[in-house]
């Protein structure tokens, strides 16, 4: 309920989370479009990303998939993010990696306290229940009503240039 709610004292919808451009310094988030919770978080995280320092696109974005090397059932069991120099995070480190990019300068906190013992497991249990579980979340799907559109060809660029960039760095 503290989903729900969270729209109701902001008084509004969560803006719509597709983005049509990817910039070198920004972290690309892959989220499952037809998940109204991923949906509604990612929109959320845009209106709070002062700094532009994320880049969402939804898994169902046609040729986003092939350009980021992953597979439908990748994407369909969590969230991805691929990183400026190209590395892959997956689930509770995207998440992680994503809070890291709102917060302004400084070393990654979330990122950090991952390296915890026993905050690593407890993030990823606790990430996989909302995973399997999101489907019983409220919620507003940007890929419910039409498909988004193609990959564009700056973004499809800027992916493959993070690809070569962390395969041979």
């Amino acid at each position: 309920m503290i989903h729900a709610n969270l729209g109701r004292l902001a008084g509004m919808r969560a803006p719509s989370p597709v983005t049509s451009t990817l910039h070198p310094d920004q972290v690309l988030v892959v989220f499952d479009g037809t998940c109204g919770l991923c949906s509604d978080i990612a929109g959320w995280t845009m209106r709070l990303d002062w700094r532009r320092k994320l880049a969402w696109l939804p898994a169902q974005t046609p040729g986003l998939l092939d350009a980021v090397g992953l597979t439908p059932r990748d994407a369909d069991t969590a969230a991805w993010a691929i990183m400026p120099d190209g590395e892959p995070r997956r689930g509770a480190a995207a998440i992680a990696a994503a809070t890291d990019a709102l917060l302004p300068g400084g070393p990654p906190l979330c990122a950090t306290l991952q390296r915890l013992p026993g905050l690593r497991g407890a993030s990823d249990a606790a990430y996989a229940w909302v995973a399997r579980n999101r489907g019983r979340w409220p919620g507003h799907p940007v890929c419910d009503r039409r498909p988004p559109p193609p990959l564009d060809d700056t973004v499809r660029w800027e992916i493959e240039r993070r690809h070569e960039r962390f395969c041979l760095g």
